[in-house]
């Protein structure tokens, strides 16, 4: 969800949660990176409403689903630290965000063929 869709009172909250948790800041940083290297590098070509919309499904679960995991991380510490998940790495998340423009583009292309 971009910043500018939020009501003021989510976004005022969102950013004070933000200035006091520095593993929602850091996330924050890198996903602000990646979008804005995605919208530089996305051809413009028009998506349809409902590829946005599951999108914007899809990202909103993900992003409910690790806060979950990540609060019972916070609370439990049974993981250590130094362990990482192949779901966790960088590389896995740029692959995934260019797999789903790729995708995106192959379905507008093929509405606009048909």
């Amino acid at each position: 969800m971009l910043p500018t869709q939020l009501q003021p009172e989510h976004r005022a909250v969102v950013e004070r949660h933000i200035r006091s948790c520095t593993v929602c800041a850091h996330q924050q940083m890198n996903l602000t990176r990646i979008t804005e290297r995605v919208r530089n590098a996305r051809p413009r070509v028009p998506v349809p409403m409902e590829a946005k919309t599951l999108a914007r499904q899809l990202a909103l679960r993900s992003l409910a689903m690790n806060r979950l995991r990540r609060s019972q991380v916070h609370t439990a510490r049974v993981r250590t630290v130094s362990r990482t998940r192949w779901y966790r790495s960088r590389v896995f998340w740029v692959a995934a965000v260019a797999g789903m423009a790729t995708a995106l583009c192959v379905a507008a292309i093929a509405l606009i063929l048909l």
